[in-house]
């Protein structure tokens, strides 16, 4: 049997506080700079934002300007990404993290709720695979 090799990138930068579109160009830049030849891009938690509790601001949907980008990253550099996001739905909001392989197939975890309108136990969950 033949072994295969799995590269991962994982990118630590300064997260900009709350400011979603200079971490998104952040990370545009560094893609385009490196151009990393690896499988799976590993993101930090929440990296569009920062850990931040100001949840109905700053989340976005499963399909909104983050995961947008994300999409394209996996697309035009030929990898994975992972990593999480404030992410609404409905009236409750979550840390939640995705798995994104080129193509656009997307695959999403709760990893915790922030702030929710009923309160509910979460455990870590595979909650929408596209």
């Amino acid at each position: 049997m033949k072994q295969e090799n799995l590269t991962v990138a994982m990118l630590q930068y300064s997260i900009a506080w709350e400011d979603k579109q200079v971490n998104l160009d952040k990370i545009s830049s560094w893609l385009a700079k490196k151009r990393p030849q690896a499988d799976l891009l590993v993101l930090p938690e929440m990296f569009a934002t920062g850990f931040s509790m100001k949840a109905k601001e700053l989340a976005e949907t499963d399909d909104g300007e983050t995961m947008q980008q994300v999409k394209q990253w996996a697309e035009d550099f030929d990898m994975a990404v992972a990593g999480s996001f404030i992410a609404q739905d409905g009236k409750n909001f979550y840390n939640r993290a995705f798995f994104v392989i080129p193509g656009g197939k997307s695959f999403f975890y709760i990893i915790f709720a922030i702030e929710i309108e009923n309160i509910r136990t979460f455990a870590s969950q595979l909650i929408r695979d596209y």
